[in-house]
């Protein structure tokens, strides 16, 4: 071999040791579409496939989410964008057609056009009386762009709104139009800008950073950069999770009954004033929220259009006694799953709906007697 090849192949070796040092190993879990995951370094993300190192790419139409561990940390300075992104860093300065929003050790680049609304806030010091919401003060149907001026009030904070046109904010000032005069206000006397945009439907996609939340149609990722849409720009190192069945996903909870019955285990408590909705199947909690179904139950949907597979973990209610209960999960009156829960410890419900037209969901008394417990279904969802 000749030395030229030699010193060539240890040149690149070389460039990939400092590369590879230069840029730490990005552990990511591969959560799939057929129940699987898999664990390992992240190479690459890109509109269709991600890569683990050493490995063949994944077409993300088998991904539902990647997962990156780390710490998420909001910053003063909140961004809303008119698709519902929001991002948090430590400032945001926008003059010409992009805005900038430090985050870690980096920041975000994004068009100033997705920018809905600004909150300028300077850290507060701990037990410090939370500052009032500046939106609250918003006119129900502004016409131009909003400045919104904190003044301090006996002890509280008077909020004022200016109307104008916003044309840049740097770290010191932001720079209005009144009357055709551009004039510069300080940075600390602004609490909040308002842009005068429309809302605009974000894409299917979400993913999560160090600082916030943004909606996308596409999402790219190598070791320099997380790229939004071909749009954000962000540092590579924020990146929590991308969740691409966030799009392809419809939970239960949006969807109406087609069909609801209950029967309690002393029928008549069911038809008492008032006593009804106790025993009627209900969502609790937030977003995403666990249906309750109480033994004996019954309760149907349609499917939703191209629906794959339904999705949930089924457990008794916390702080409730096991009981045999007996959970049975019917497709078209085809009984397709069955289960007797006799503790608080969840069981996956993953079957297939493909071409099924109506999903039930029976609870029935405990076959050796008794009232039974009510059952918690946790987040349960059809899959696109």
């Amino acid at each position: 071999m000749k030395p030229g090849r030699v010193c060539g192949g240890l040149l690149v070796a070389l460039v990939t040791a400092v590369a590879a040092a230069a840029d730490p190993a990005v552990v990511a879990t591969l959560e799939k579409t057929d129940g699987t995951t898999v664990s390992g370094t992240l190479a690459a993300v890109s509109p269709t496939a991600v890569t683990l190192l050493g490995a063949d790419p994944v077409a993300v139409t088998t991904v539902r989410r990647v997962v990156i561990a780390g710490p998420v940390a909001p910053g003063p300075v909140v961004v809303e964008c008119v698709d519902g992104s929001t991002l948090s860093g430590t400032d945001f300065v926008w003059e010409g057609a992009a805005a900038t929003v430090p985050l870690g050790d980096g920041a975000a680049e994004l068009p100033m056009q997705r920018v809905r609304s600004v909150t300028l806030r300077r850290p507060r010091a701990a037990g410090d009386t939370p500052p009032p919401d500046w939106r609250a003060v918003l006119p129900e149907s502004p016409q131009t762009d909003l400045l919104v001026v904190g003044k301090p009030e006996e002890g509280s904070e008077r909020l004022d709104v200016v109307e104008c046109a916003i044309a840049a904010v740097t770290a010191d000032t932001v720079t209005v139009v009144l009357d055709e005069e551009r004039i510069p206000v300080k940075r600390s006397k602004v609490v909040g800008l308002w842009f005068l945009r429309g809302a605009e439907v974000g894409g299917g996609t979400r993913v999560d950073v160090d600082g916030g939340r943004l909606t996308a149609r596409t999402v790219s990722w190598t070791p320099q950069a997380l790229v939004v849409d071909d749009a954000v720009r962000l540092p590579a190192a924020v990146l929590r999770s991308i969740d691409y069945a966030a799009g392809r996903t419809v939970r239960l909870a949006s969807l109406a009954t087609e069909r609801s019955e209950t029967e309690p285990f002393f029928g008549t408590l069911g038809r008492m004033e008032g006593l009804g909705p106790y025993f009627a199947p209900r969502f609790v909690g937030g977003e995403p929220a666990a249906l309750v179904l109480r033994p004996r139950s019954h309760v149907v949907w349609r499917v939703p259009a191209d629906a794959r597979r339904f999705r949930t973990a089924v457990a008794a209610a916390p702080g409730k006694l096991p009981a045999g209960v007996v959970v049975m999960v019917l497709l078209d009156d085809r009984e397709v799953f069955r289960r007797r829960i006799d503790d608080a410890t969840a069981s996956p419900v993953d079957v297939d709906v493909s071409g099924g037209r109506r999903l039930a969901i029976k609870v029935e008394f405990p076959a050796g007697g008794g009232m039974g417990c009510p059952l918690r279904f946790t987040d349960p969802v059809f899959d696109k």
